[in-house]
């Protein structure tokens, strides 16, 4: 007899993995990081921001980091993790944009 996990431990949770994967992608493809930054004026691109890094380097940390502690913590709940994704892909840009007006363009 097989039972569930209590709380989601031992299972593997697949949007983190997924989100990296888009990452990686937007990396590899050619022109998409540069289309996806945010800019003061490209609102639209509050969300998809996130995907585009400016090195191999930058986005090799961010994948790892952003993988690891995704999977952990969407295991014990995916709602919650996807609250948190929402409300920091929101959050980030703007803050950048109001903390540190001398950035003029972000990417992860």
């Amino acid at each position: 007899m097989t039972t569930t996990p209590k709380n989601g431990v031992g299972r593997i949770c697949a949007p983190p993995l997924l989100l990296a994967v888009l990452a990686l992608a937007a990396f590899y493809l050619p022109g998409a990081s540069a289309a996806m930054q945010f800019e003061p004026g490209r609102w639209w691109n509050v969300l998809f921001c996130h995907f585009a890094h400016w090195t191999a380097d930058h986005l090799l940390w961010d994948v790892l980091a952003f993988a690891a502690l995704g999977m952990f913590c969407c295991r014990f709940s995916a709602g919650r993790f996807w609250l948190a994704i929402g409300l920091s892909a929101l959050a980030v840009p703007f803050a950048v944009i109001l903390l540190q007006p001398e950035i003029t363009s972000y990417r992860g």
